[in-house]
């Protein structure tokens, strides 16, 4: 599924979403809707629009804190790697390794409890050093605990604000309500007043759409959150951007 929304374009599905809907708005029924209906329909879309727009708000906050948290661990990994060149070349070899892949644990995102164990044995390792250069692996260790930081709100950012599941199916109700009454509305046989019920549905579900790729960072927004720290480790540590 991800993979899916990562390589599938919104104007792919604008398109695609375009041509269902003025199918269905041509071809389903019509119906006048009395006075109440309309007020019922005026209230729906305005708890839809109101529901919905601080949700996309609060993902487009995650994706920037994403962001920001990702480069300032990348800064701190950087300098991590360049106390390795204080490290005898056996014991910089076993460090280095360890740090390779910590780094690849991190950038694949969503597997934290691989990460988590990938980080667990890295610091082991640090801690149980009993070589001549352990002032050099304290650095390193200190570097990591404070790093910490960095970590804990990634992971938070990663885990705990994404779309709840009793929003999805909030905002499920009232996005459905509002498509069907905008597709049964009578357009008194207008050939143009579909076309716009087809735009109107397409946008609404668009906004869906962004919010499903920006919860799961598949929003073309996310696409170069990892960068940084995609960039420090193919350049061997050499640079962050």
């Amino acid at each position: 599924m991800l993979t899916f929304l990562r390589k599938v374009r919104l104007t792919y599905i604008l398109i695609f979403l375009l041509v269902v809907y003025a199918l269905i708005a041509y071809l389903i029924p019509s119906y006048e809707l009395s006075k109440p209906l309309l007020t019922l329909f005026s209230a729906n879309s305005f708890l839809y629009g109101f529901y919905i727009s601080p949700i996309v708000k609060d993902q487009n906050a995650r994706i920037i804190s994403l962001q920001r948290q990702i480069q300032a661990e990348s800064i701190a990994l950087y300098t991590t790697a360049l106390k390795l060149l204080e490290l005898p070349s056996a014991a910089r070899k076993k460090v280095r390794s360890h740090l390779d892949g910590y780094v690849h644990a991190v950038l694949n995102y969503n597997n934290l409890e691989m990460e988590e164990k990938v980080y667990e044995e890295f610091l082991s390792y640090l801690i149980k050093y009993k070589g001549k250069d352990k002032d050099a692996v304290n650095d390193i260790i200190k570097d990591l605990i404070t790093n910490q930081k960095n970590r804990a709100e990634r992971h938070m950012l990663l885990k705990s604000n994404k779309v709840y599941k009793n929003e999805w199916i909030v905002m499920g109700l009232l996005f459905s309500t509002t498509i069907l009454f905008i597709l049964i509305i009578d357009t008194q046989q207008s050939l143009i007043f579909p076309l716009v019920k087809a735009l109107i549905c397409s946008g609404l579900t668009m906004l869906i759409v962004i919010l499903v790729k920006m919860s799961t960072l598949t929003h073309k927004r996310a696409h170069n959150i990892w960068d940084p720290l995609d960039k420090l480790y193919k350049s061997n540590y050499h640079r962050i951007d």
